[in-house]
């Protein structure tokens, strides 16, 4: 294959790759809204149980529906005003904070320590 052949097929194959890559980010962004469309409709669904039925389980056809009450979480910032750590340090726990370790150490003495999430594709 001469230098001309060679060129030709990669410029080809970045162009299938490009019109791939197109096609596939606006399937997915297609898709991304359908799933907000729907998502909105369960939410408000769930409104309106939540709305008209009190904390309990029911059956509803062959499905069964359960409410319940929301989870209970602390605020930290009140929590720590009422119970400061210097007299209840038996209330927190130390734990690394990965972005001063970043900045501190850096990347490369963190290897090791380190893990990673899955990757991720975003389409905006």
């Amino acid at each position: 294959m001469n230098q001309t052949n060679a060129s030709t097929t990669t410029t080809s194959d970045q162009a299938g790759r490009q019109r791939l890559l197109e096609a596939q980010a606006l399937k997915i962004s297609d898709l991304q809204a359908r799933i907000k469309t729907m998502q909105e409709q369960v939410d408000g669904l769930k409104t309106s149980i939540l709305d008209q039925w009190p904390e309990g389980s029911y059956q509803a056809g062959r499905l069964r529906v359960t409410v319940k009450a929301g989870a209970k979480t602390i605020n930290p910032a009140r929590f720590q005003e009422r119970f400061p750590p210097e007299k209840h340090p038996d209330l927190y726990k130390l734990a690394p904070d990965s972005r001063q370790a970043r900045r501190r150490l850096g990347e490369d003495a963190l290897i090791g320590v380190m893990t990673s999430r899955k990757p991720t594709v975003t389409i905006s």
